[in-house]
């Protein structure tokens, strides 16, 4: 009877041991489940713009004799809905008056977003915007080239989440077995589509009820014309605060970005700001947020936060257009 006792009591050991070795965190701590990555179906697109076929042509007569029209189409293969009157395209790189081009500006209708609902997934929406009845006016001799030019500019956010790990009390962070998450480390993150992302998130324990957690604001340029700027700074022309792209004051507005982040929590401090929100400057496409968290008072657990990014992009396709000369 003895010897049957103790043969039970080290099977019952062994399965839990068993157990133990089964049931541990994941790459980069330990997790109660979040799952970032199913929030959002991600990449680095966002508005897309090109023109149409024979819209406008390749060729055109002089002496106005052949109108013409320029149909753009814009698709948003982005996540970020674009409400109406909020994004624009403008026509440049060309003598308007020779052109006959009244309104060189337009307003792009709505365009919804790429979308995952499930296991099903809503192309971003496509839209047209039509400039017509255009004719040069001017007379060439023989042939001659020029570029016409589209801008496009758009408010557009980024949308991220991770997770944090709480605990009220930083210090006493020693039982491996009953930790709930890991107080320092990576963590993973998942954002929605969009030139902007969060990455390279980390966090770490400050003081005996604090945490410190950071991430990197990364921007993807598609090519050299994409351009970020500050929220609200482009006008419906695609003029940053009224003046040209090249222009000095065009420059200031470059490369800054909004912040808001959302973790549920009072007592979130960003940048020493004491708030949890802030416009920032990227530089070399990139800049680091810093951001520390008071744990006082809470239990410990995984907590989902969020992270939104807003500002506006600016974009241009070309085309060469050739005029020819018709004899009368």
């Amino acid at each position: 009877m003895k010897l049957k006792k103790i043969s039970t009591i080290a099977v019952m050991t062994g399965m839990l041991l068993l157990a133990g070795c089964t049931s541990g965190g994941s790459t980069g701590g330990k997790s109660n489940g979040f799952n970032p990555s199913s929030a959002f179906n991600g990449g680095s697109n966002a508005l897309s713009i090109s023109f149409e076929n024979n819209a406008p042509p390749a060729s055109i007569k002089d002496q106005g004799i052949q109108p013409f029209s320029v149909r753009l189409l814009i698709k948003n293969e982005g996540e970020a809905d674009i409400a109406e009157n909020t994004a624009y395209v403008s026509l440049a790189g060309i003598d308007k008056s020779v052109y006959g081009l009244q309104e060189s500006s337009k307003s792009i209708p709505q365009l919804n977003g790429f979308k995952v609902q499930g296991s099903n997934t809503i192309e971003g929406r496509t839209q047209f915007v039509l400039f017509s009845n255009l004719k040069y006016s001017g007379e060439v001799l023989g042939s001659t080239s020029e570029k016409l030019i589209a801008n496009i500019c758009y408010p557009y956010q980024t949308r991220a989440s991770t997770n944090l790990c709480v605990s009220g009390d930083t210090s006493s962070y020693i039982d491996e077995d009953l930790k709930i998450c890991d107080l320092e480390g990576d963590r993973k993150s998942a954002n929605s589509g969009g030139p902007l992302a969060i990455t390279n998130v980390k966090q770490y324990p400050s003081g005996t009820s604090k945490v410190d957690f950071q991430f990197d604001i990364v921007h993807k340029p598609a090519v050299a014309t994409s351009t970020l700027y500050e929220s609200g700074s482009i006008g419906p022309d695609c003029k940053i605060n009224g003046n040209l792209p090249t222009s000095s004051e065009a420059r200031a507005k470059q490369n800054i970005v909004r912040y808001t982040i959302d973790t549920g929590l009072s007592g979130l401090n960003c940048e020493n700001t004491n708030t949890n929100t802030n416009s920032v400057t990227l530089y070399d496409n990139k800049y680091t947020v810093i951001c520390s968290q008071d744990t006082s008072n809470q239990e410990e657990f995984e907590k989902p936060i969020s992270i939104t990014l807003d500002y506006e992009y600016f974009d241009r396709i070309s085309t060469d257009l050739t005029i020819e000369h018709i004899q009368r």
